[in-house]
């Protein structure tokens, strides 16, 4: 499948062994090259490109990889820029550098590394350092996989890195395409090339690029709306994964997903999912601890917010107000600061206190406070639970969009998720830990969040708080800085970018005002 880079093809001699496409890529680009500038003997074999031929992407890795363009008559020459940032002095350019892209590709090696001089700013002819560079040329199909990644994980509700057929179609749908709505089901047995009822990542990559060629299934970028086609498939693919890359990119198509799918499970026909559901996640959800029998559920929804038995969540220490228990059943991580967090999870760019909760439900006791993020999966209990004991200040909501919140969203440095997703904060005033904020996070396919509880009242830890409909969602609590000791194995789990699996009611950590207390 997607895995190998070579596609039959009929001019070939029936035993001889295909070139790559990546080789038969290079190769083009190496010819290209001593067209422009080689001797006469390398250029007369040399094959003419067209100005809107595409050459291909060149990755320069430094410290950190940058995406470039390269175009067979654009520019090909890249100016690195070395900054110094310190608490002093901010950005202060110290020296630069520049590469010809070309001329570095064109050498017969799958990947070269250069040292290159850093020149003076104000003075070129002077050294101030060097810097080594590596930069090589992009499989094509590592940029088809790159983008199907992309799009896959935006309906993949179960997160388990396939598309079933339910899947398949709310994407086809999200593309637009009339005609490829019209043929899904055929679609679906064309991607599916091993037959076993799902598609995954490879499969997807292949059938997209083999549409995009045949009779494209985007006829517009998702992200930027400019038409595609204008040229080759490859071209196609690499202006939507470079779209994806440089912006947040799918939020119309989020959107659009959200509203529909809301509908969908709000109406009666949406009953009959219900036993596909538990067959999906037949060792997963537990239905002996459910409230309600299963024919008590009149839509999707109402089977997804559905409730718990009485005591099927046990408190942990359920008379000590001083110790914090989990808010949902989840995937969790925990830090002690927010710099913890984004040095091990969160790469968002310019994730903080401030974005999470806004200026109506940020206050300067939180802002350099611990914090622990529950990730609620399809196949989990949806209700989430009060962590601490106290009074409900305030609700404030914050409109936004719908990403997901699965860790390839989250890890993302082009995403900010948490800010930027539609939320509720609620601030809890507590005797022990002092403010909680407890964020309840849209995500994609959750078209609403809903509290159970008003301003002023009064919870006791392990309360039912309120419950996210339909899809995968996230419940952050925000703790005044050194207000909580999480408990160590959260603790540790987290350093190593490992989410622990939790359930409400298990133990979260403990108020550091009471120093005495002992944990039985």
């Amino acid at each position: 499948m997607g895995q190998s880079s070579s596609r039959p093809n009929a001019c070939a001699g029936a035993g001889d062994p295909l070139p790559s496409r990546f080789a038969r890529f290079r190769r083009r680009l190496r010819l290209h090259h001593r067209h422009r500038g080689g001797n006469g003997d390398d250029s007369a074999s040399a094959k003419n490109i067209a100005a809107d031929d595409f050459a291909g992407i060149a990755r320069i890795r430094i410290v950190k990889e940058k995406k470039v363009i390269v175009e067979t008559n654009g520019p090909h020459i890249a100016r690195i820029s070395v900054f110094e940032t310190n608490r002093f002095s901010k950005n202060t350019l110290v020296g630069y550098c520049e590469v010809d892209l070309f001329e570095m590709l064109t050498k017969d090696l799958e990947e070269h590394s250069e040292d290159l001089a850093l020149l003076d700013p104000s003075s070129p002819n002077t050294t101030v350092g060097s810097i080594t560079i590596s930069c090589y040329i992009e499989d094509p199909v590592e940029t088809e996989q790159s983008f199907a990644r992309r799009v896959l994980a935006i309906v993949d509700y179960d997160e388990d890195g396939t598309l079933s057929l339910s899947e398949f179609s709310d994407l086809m749908k999200a593309f637009g395409n009339k005609l490829a709505v019209a043929k899904i089901e055929e679609l679906f047995r064309q991607a599916d090339t091993n037959g076993d009822g799902i598609v995954d990542i490879d499969e997807l990559a292949a059938l997209l690029a083999d549409q995009q060629e045949k009779e494209p299934l985007i006829s517009n970028c998702p992200v930027c709306g400019e038409d595609l086609g204008k040229y080759d498939k490859i071209n196609d693919m690499i202006h939507m994964t470079l779209c994806f890359d440089e912006g947040t990119g799918v939020k119309d198509i989020l959107k659009n997903l959200s509203e529909k799918q809301g509908k969908k499970m709000n109406s009666p026909e949406s009953a009959k999912d219900i036993p596909k559901f538990l067959e999906l996640f037949k060792d997963q959800i537990n239905m002996d601890e459910v409230k309600d029998p299963i024919e008590s559920f009149k839509t999707f929804n109402e089977f997804f917010v559905r409730g718990l038995k009485p005591g099927a969540r046990p408190i942990a220490y359920g008379d000590q107000d001083s110790i914090a228990t989990c808010a949902a059943d989840s995937r969790l991580m925990a830090f002690s600061s927010v710099d913890e967090s984004t040095r091990f999870w969160i790469k968002g760019r310019k994730f903080s206190i401030e974005g999470l909760l806004g200026p109506s439900a940020h206050s300067n006791a939180l802002s350099n406070g611990s914090l622990v993020i529950f990730r609620l999966a399809p196949q989990d209990y949806h209700r989430f639970h009060v962590p601490v004991s106290g009074t409900v200040e305030k609700f404030v909501e914050i409109p936004g969009f719908l990403y997901t919140v699965n860790p390839i969203a989250v890890n993302s440095k082009y995403c900010n998720v948490f800010t930027e997703n539609k939320r509720v904060i609620s601030i809890i005033s507590t005797s022990e830990f002092g403010k909680v904020a407890f964020v309840a996070i849209g995500a994609t396919m959750v078209g609403s969040i809903t509290f159970l509880k008003n301003e002023g009242d009064y919870v006791h830890k392990g309360d039912e708080f309120g419950y996210f409909s339909f899809g995968g969602s996230t419940v952050i609590c925000v703790f005044e800085k050194d207000a909580i000791q999480f408990d160590a194995d959260l603790l540790a789990n987290s350093e190593r970018s490992l989410e622990t699996l939790v359930s409400v009611g298990m133990t979260l950590g403990m108020s550091t005002r009471n120093k005495g207390l002992q944990v039985p």
